[in-house]
Protein backbone atom coordinates (compact mmCIF):
# COMPACT_ATOMS: atom_id res chain seq x y z
CA UNK A 1 0.00 0.00 0.00
CA UNK A 2 2.66 2.27 0.80
CA UNK A 3 4.74 1.88 -2.14
CA UNK A 4 1.40 2.53 -4.43
CA UNK A 5 1.27 6.33 -2.31
CA UNK A 6 5.07 6.84 -3.42
CA UNK A 7 4.76 5.79 -6.92
CA UNK A 8 1.65 8.67 -7.14
CA UNK A 9 3.90 11.14 -5.79
CA UNK A 10 6.61 10.39 -8.20
CA UNK A 11 4.86 10.82 -10.79
CA UNK A 12 3.15 13.82 -9.45
CA UNK A 13 6.56 15.30 -9.46
CA UNK A 14 7.55 14.37 -12.89
CA UNK A 15 4.70 15.68 -14.61
CA UNK A 16 4.85 18.87 -12.32
CA UNK A 17 9.04 18.84 -12.91
CA UNK A 18 8.20 18.07 -17.56
CA UNK A 19 4.90 20.88 -17.47
CA UNK A 20 6.01 23.23 -15.49
CA UNK A 21 2.75 26.19 -14.77
CA UNK A 22 3.15 28.64 -17.77
CA UNK A 23 3.51 32.72 -17.31
CA UNK A 24 2.35 34.83 -19.84
CA UNK A 25 1.50 38.58 -20.23
CA UNK A 26 -0.03 40.54 -17.25
CA UNK A 27 -4.03 40.79 -18.50
CA UNK A 28 -5.13 44.74 -18.09
CA UNK A 29 -6.09 45.95 -14.99
CA UNK A 30 -9.44 45.57 -13.66
CA UNK A 31 -11.30 48.28 -12.52
CA UNK A 32 -10.44 50.49 -9.20
CA UNK A 33 -12.08 49.17 -6.12
CA UNK A 34 -14.18 50.49 -3.67
CA UNK A 35 -15.02 49.12 -0.11
CA UNK A 36 -18.65 47.45 -0.07
CA UNK A 37 -18.93 48.71 3.24
CA UNK A 38 -17.75 51.80 5.51
CA UNK A 39 -17.48 52.82 9.43
CA UNK A 40 -19.36 55.59 10.02
CA UNK A 41 -19.51 55.58 13.63
CA UNK A 42 -17.33 53.46 16.21
CA UNK A 43 -18.27 54.03 20.05
CA UNK A 44 -18.51 52.34 23.35
CA UNK A 45 -18.89 53.18 27.12
CA UNK A 46 -15.90 53.93 29.23
CA UNK A 47 -17.24 53.13 32.48
CA UNK A 48 -19.93 52.02 34.00
CA UNK A 49 -23.62 53.53 33.00
CA UNK A 50 -26.12 53.44 35.93
CA UNK A 51 -29.45 52.24 35.08
CA UNK A 52 -32.28 52.49 36.68
CA UNK A 53 -34.96 50.45 38.03
CA UNK A 54 -38.25 50.17 35.69
CA UNK A 55 -36.58 52.99 33.79
CA UNK A 56 -35.93 53.34 29.83
CA UNK A 57 -32.78 54.54 29.56
CA UNK A 58 -30.73 55.16 26.32
CA UNK A 59 -26.99 54.14 26.52
CA UNK A 60 -24.19 56.56 25.94
CA UNK A 61 -21.55 55.47 24.87
CA UNK A 62 -18.69 57.77 25.65
CA UNK A 63 -15.67 57.04 24.19
CA UNK A 64 -15.78 57.23 19.95
CA UNK A 65 -13.18 55.77 18.20
CA UNK A 66 -14.64 56.67 14.80
CA UNK A 67 -16.93 59.44 13.92
CA UNK A 68 -16.39 59.95 10.23
CA UNK A 69 -19.42 62.83 10.18
CA UNK A 70 -19.46 64.08 13.52
CA UNK A 71 -23.02 62.61 13.67
CA UNK A 72 -22.92 61.35 17.26
CA UNK A 73 -23.64 62.86 20.12
CA UNK A 74 -22.30 61.40 23.48
CA UNK A 75 -24.09 63.61 25.92
CA UNK A 76 -27.71 62.19 24.48
CA UNK A 77 -26.39 58.89 23.07
CA UNK A 78 -28.14 60.03 19.64
CA UNK A 79 -26.21 59.57 16.00
CA UNK A 80 -27.54 61.31 13.05
CA UNK A 81 -27.85 59.32 9.55
CA UNK A 82 -25.51 61.56 8.09
CA UNK A 83 -26.60 60.43 3.97
CA UNK A 84 -29.35 58.70 2.86
CA UNK A 85 -28.33 54.34 2.30
CA UNK A 86 -28.53 51.24 3.78
CA UNK A 87 -26.31 50.52 7.02
CA UNK A 88 -25.48 47.60 9.35
CA UNK A 89 -26.02 48.45 12.70
CA UNK A 90 -24.38 46.70 15.70
CA UNK A 91 -24.73 46.98 19.46
CA UNK A 92 -23.25 44.62 22.25
CA UNK A 93 -24.99 45.75 25.71
CA UNK A 94 -23.10 43.86 28.58
CA UNK A 95 -24.08 44.17 32.83
CA UNK A 96 -22.20 44.32 35.74
CA UNK A 97 -24.90 42.75 37.95
CA UNK A 98 -26.28 39.34 38.20
CA UNK A 99 -29.82 39.13 37.63
CA UNK A 100 -32.32 37.14 39.56
CA UNK A 101 -34.93 34.74 38.15
CA UNK A 102 -37.82 37.24 36.51
CA UNK A 103 -35.89 39.87 36.40
CA UNK A 104 -36.80 41.89 33.28
CA UNK A 105 -33.84 42.84 30.79
CA UNK A 106 -35.06 44.96 27.49
CA UNK A 107 -32.65 46.48 24.42
CA UNK A 108 -34.39 48.68 21.83
CA UNK A 109 -32.11 49.63 18.76
CA UNK A 110 -34.49 53.04 17.76
CA UNK A 111 -34.86 55.13 14.87
CA UNK A 112 -36.81 58.44 15.38
CA UNK A 113 -37.84 57.31 18.87
CA UNK A 114 -39.42 54.09 17.73
CA UNK A 115 -38.68 50.28 17.66
CA UNK A 116 -39.97 50.06 14.20
CA UNK A 117 -37.09 49.20 11.52
CA UNK A 118 -34.69 48.76 14.83
CA UNK A 119 -34.68 46.09 17.39
CA UNK A 120 -36.80 45.42 19.94
CA UNK A 121 -35.61 42.19 22.28
CA UNK A 122 -36.98 41.75 26.06
CA UNK A 123 -35.88 38.70 27.99
CA UNK A 124 -36.84 37.41 30.95
CA UNK A 125 -34.47 35.58 33.67
CA UNK A 126 -35.46 32.15 34.12
CA UNK A 127 -32.18 31.63 36.87
CA UNK A 128 -30.68 33.24 40.01
CA UNK A 129 -27.67 34.99 39.16
CA UNK A 130 -27.88 35.10 35.67
CA UNK A 131 -25.76 37.19 33.39
CA UNK A 132 -27.42 39.15 30.42
CA UNK A 133 -25.33 40.36 27.35
CA UNK A 134 -26.72 41.13 24.02
CA UNK A 135 -24.94 41.49 20.69
CA UNK A 136 -28.20 42.80 18.26
CA UNK A 137 -27.72 43.91 14.18
CA UNK A 138 -30.29 45.10 12.37
CA UNK A 139 -29.48 45.70 8.58
CA UNK A 140 -32.09 49.17 8.10
CA UNK A 141 -32.31 51.34 5.26
CA UNK A 142 -31.99 55.17 6.81
CA UNK A 143 -32.82 58.17 5.15
CA UNK A 144 -30.59 61.34 6.16
CA UNK A 145 -31.56 63.65 9.59
CA UNK A 146 -33.07 60.12 11.17
CA UNK A 147 -31.52 59.33 14.78
CA UNK A 148 -30.59 56.20 16.19
CA UNK A 149 -30.36 55.41 19.76
CA UNK A 150 -29.99 52.47 22.02
CA UNK A 151 -32.14 52.33 24.91
CA UNK A 152 -32.36 49.56 27.56
CA UNK A 153 -34.85 49.00 30.92
CA UNK A 154 -34.02 46.52 33.77
CA UNK A 155 -36.65 45.50 36.01
CA UNK A 156 -34.63 43.71 38.81
CA UNK A 157 -36.00 46.22 41.67
CA UNK A 158 -32.79 48.18 42.21
CA UNK A 159 -30.56 49.79 39.75
CA UNK A 160 -27.91 47.87 37.64
CA UNK A 161 -24.86 49.19 35.69
CA UNK A 162 -23.55 48.48 32.23
CA UNK A 163 -20.34 47.30 31.93
CA UNK A 164 -17.31 49.83 30.71
CA UNK A 165 -14.12 49.19 29.74
CA UNK A 166 -12.79 49.60 33.25
CA UNK A 167 -14.65 46.10 34.10
CA UNK A 168 -13.00 44.62 31.50
CA UNK A 169 -15.99 43.74 29.15
CA UNK A 170 -17.31 46.00 26.77
CA UNK A 171 -20.80 48.08 25.79
CA UNK A 172 -20.55 49.63 21.72
CA UNK A 173 -21.83 50.23 19.41
CA UNK A 174 -20.74 50.38 15.49
CA UNK A 175 -22.83 51.83 12.97
CA UNK A 176 -21.71 50.65 8.81
CA UNK A 177 -22.78 52.30 5.68
CA UNK A 178 -23.25 49.85 3.04
CA UNK A 179 -22.17 50.90 -0.25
Amino acid sequence: MKSGCYLIAIVIVLLLFLFPACEGPQGPAGPAGSPNVRTVLSVHRSSNQSIPDSTETTVLFDQEGVDAYDAYDPTTGEFTVPETGDYAVTFCIDWVTLFSAFDLVSYRLQINDSVEGGIELSVLMVADQDEARTLSRSLPNLSSGDVLKVAVYQGSGTSNELVGTTEGGVSYLTIDRLK
